[in-house]
């Protein structure tokens, strides 16, 4: 088998850069339970400060395991790291 037998087929590369020009940006994150959810959300929050031009409710793809996948979840659904905060500190 070669390489091009395994690739997608021609319309899923279609959709994807009538979407988007340029390279395909994807966010994996990973588990930790709540505390790690907690420093996750905090960093997702500081690097959405700090980079200018990325926007972590627009990637073209998303992985998370445990905690993270919760946090992925709600990236995928346009829910901002900045409005988690609440939702995580609130006991």
């Amino acid at each position: 088998m070669t390489p091009s037998d395994t690739s997608p087929p021609a319309s899923a590369h279609a959709s994807r850069a009538t979407r988007r020009k340029g390279a395909r940006v994807g966010l994996a994150l990973a588990g930790g339970g709540p505390l790690g959810a907690i420093w996750e959300i905090g960093a997702l929050c500081a690097l959405e400060e700090t980079l200018v031009g990325i926007a972590f409710t627009r990637m073209d793809g998303y992985v998370g395991i445990s905690a993270g996948g919760f946090i992925a979840a709600g990236l995928a659904r346009c829910a901002r790291p900045s409005s988690r905060t609440s939702a995580a500190t609130t006991t």
